[in-house]
């Protein structure tokens, strides 16, 4: 029996490419944005926002799960006032939580950070039972979200699925504002623009290409997972300025490089370990960062090298 899933912020980067991968493999998929991606066989679609319950409510009218993948903060963004991020991102998240919940939503997945949930660690890959003391408002706020999905959950029976996502990449991903590190070398490399770089290139980040990262909600909804945690990540840590010399080569292109100073709001390091993944799901990734960079900078039809 197919499942009607429902998501919410269909017109981003994730949330269009979830919803792809979600019909090819046979899912009645509804969207809720305010405007219509393309190339997407959506079983219904709902022109609005989340935050209008008229709307909401009408989405959700006959779905089984609920992807969450909106969101207005990004993970770089200077932090605003505690109170206010909370406010904008977990308060609306839970308070759309609890409407699904009573529209009779079984499920409900939420797109959170594998990377500032955690903090700064001295692990090589972060398992999901590692403490978290996130550094950023955009942090805090995606832990306290998670929580307030698990008492939600706990209280109306909904299954709740956190999905602690690393940096996702691939064509399409546009830059917006500090968030999409590959979306901005692409661009650099595209228009001959230099890259802002914060910090001397030795972060250390695990990127997933958008495909993998997308099969990974395909087995979580055929695997009916609830109730958990889990890290959604390519399980192997790179070097920003490894990553620069990559796209160098494979696009053939001189980036230039402008290094800024560091901010208070980047961790060191943040690879995830990627095992329960596997374990639950029976889900790994399958494209390389070389493989999966080299899509990206071909995307779209641009050939770099003509």
């Amino acid at each position: 029996m197919s499942q009607t899933v429902l998501i919410i912020g269909v017109a981003g980067f994730i949330g269009s490419h979830v919803a792809a991968r979600l019909c090819a493999a046979g899912f009645d998929v509804v969207g809720l944005a305010s405007r219509r991606p393309a190339d997407i066989p959506f079983a219904r679609f709902h022109i609005g926002r989340s935050e209008l319950v008229g709307a909401l409510t009408a989405a959700v009218e006959g779905c089984d799960t609920v992807v969450f993948a909106g969101g207005a903060s990004r993970p770089g963004s200077a932090m605003r006032s505690l109170g206010a991020e909370i406010d904008a991102e977990a308060g609306h998240l839970l308070d759309t939580a609890e409407i699904c919940a009573t529209r009779g939503a079984k499920r409900f997945v939420f797109v959170s950070s594998g990377g500032a949930v955690y903090g700064p660690t001295a692990v090589g890959r972060i398992p999901e039972t590692h403490p978290t003391q996130p550094i950023s408002s955009y942090g805090l706020a995606k832990l306290v979200a998670e929580h307030g999905l698990r008492l939600i959950g706990a209280r109306t029976g909904m299954k709740v699925l956190s999905m602690r996502i690393a940096n996702p990449f691939g064509p399409g991903q546009i830059v917006k504002g500090a968030q999409g590190f590959v979306a901005a070398l692409v661009q650099a490399a595209r228009t001959a623009t230099p890259l802002e770089i914060w910090g001397d290139g030795r972060v250390v980040r695990d990127f997933i290409y958008i495909d993998d990262m997308s099969d990974a909600f395909v087995a979580a909804l055929r695997a009916q997972v609830g109730d958990e945690i889990i890290n959604i990540g390519s399980g192997t840590g790179a070097l920003l300025a490894d990553i620069v010399a990559l796209a160098r080569e494979l696009s053939g292109r001189p980036i230039d490089v402008e290094y800024k100073p560091p901010r208070a709001v980047d961790v060191p390091r943040a690879v995830l370990d990627i095992s329960k993944a596997h374990r639950l799901l029976g889900w790994r990734p399958t494209l390389s960062l070389r493989d999966g960079l080299r899509m990206t900078l071909m995307g779209e039809g641009v050939g770099l090298r003509g």
